[in-house]
């Protein structure tokens, strides 16, 4: 697995990640299954992984540590890229809770307690990668920037970044280079439009890692979510119950029949060719909970 810089932050991070989130997470999914997946992502070549606190109905990061506890005795703490993200108070990941309402806090004092409770939880002893999830530019209070440039400066985190899938927001944390280090945005086949702001947190100097680069599976011709079992069920809510999760439905359309003209790379594969190619991307992160699946996406980094 090839590594690359994250931006001028000095991390290398494998151009794949995993994304440990949504069903992976979920209590509903076998734990021995999910790591057996994580132990496949890291066979594969895998080293870094992203998760969130509120995650899979804030079941993720405990099922991310037990996971890690088992697998730090392969491959050491220092050899993994991991990164978390707090400020949304609202659990995220399961179908269920799509269509609540977000509550926030980036208190100060509410990101310190949530990254050092995620370091808990992950037992991880620091965080490669902090993000604030959901952040804007209205939220950008000075006593807060201060706080993560303290935590910085103690080891508890290694990077400030901020998860959004707002323009306006990546362009004001290129914008502000002095205060973050790396983005984390949706980035695929269907957001080209992404591109101009992804040149300007590369050319601030800021690592840019891309999420939602299946757009949500609705770039995959073949996939089909069966209602009749839990696991397809869950994937079933998620492509269409929420309203943003319909229109990357409608918009991929074109783009699905476009992937299927192409024989020597799967449609998934060449979503990650896609968007590997931009070399201002420094990884490309995704969540699943087949070993399979981890299999096929790792063997575009040849």
């Amino acid at each position: 697995m090839r590594k690359r810089l994250l931006g001028s932050t000095g991390i290398e991070v494998t151009e794949i990640g995993f994304g440990a989130s949504g069903f992976w997470g979920d209590r509903l999914f076998n734990e021995r299954d999910a790591l057996n997946v994580l132990r496949t992502a890291m066979e594969e070549g895998i080293r870094f992984v992203d998760t969130g606190a509120n995650y899979s109905g804030f079941n993720a990061e405990p099922r991310l540590g037990k996971c890690l506890k088992q697998l730090f005795s392969d491959v050491p703490r220092d050899q993994w890229v991991l990164s978390s993200k707090g400020g949304t108070l609202s659990a995220a990941g399961s179908p269920m809770r799509l269509l609540t309402r977000e509550k926030k806090d980036f208190s100060p004092h509410h990101i310190r307690q949530s990254i050092n409770e995620s370091i808990k939880r992950l037992g991880c002893g620091y965080l490669d990668i902090f993000f604030l999830h959901g952040f804007t530019q209205q939220d950008a209070a000075d006593e807060l920037l201060t706080s993560l440039e303290k935590l910085k400066r103690d080891g508890v985190i290694r990077a400030v970044g901020v998860n959004t899938h707002t323009p306006a927001d990546m362009s004001y944390i290129a914008s502000r280079n002095d205060l973050f280090d790396v983005g984390l945005i949706d980035y695929n086949l269907i957001a080209k439009d992404r591109e101009p702001y992804i040149d300007e947190m590369r050319n601030a100097g800021l690592g840019v890692i891309a999420g939602t680069v299946l757009a949500q599976g609705h770039l995959l011709p073949n996939a089909k979510y069966r209602p009749t079992t839990v696991r397809g069920a869950w994937y079933w809510a998620r492509a269409n119950l929420k309203p943003s999760a319909r229109a990357l439905q409608r918009a991929s359309a074109q783009a699905k029949q476009e992937l299927l003209k192409r024989t020597d790379l799967t449609p998934a594969q060449q979503c990650f060719e896609f968007v590997l190619e931009n070399p201002a991307i420094s990884s490309a992160i995704f969540g699943t909970t087949r070993p399979e699946h981890i299999r096929e996406i790792c063997a575009i980094s040849d």
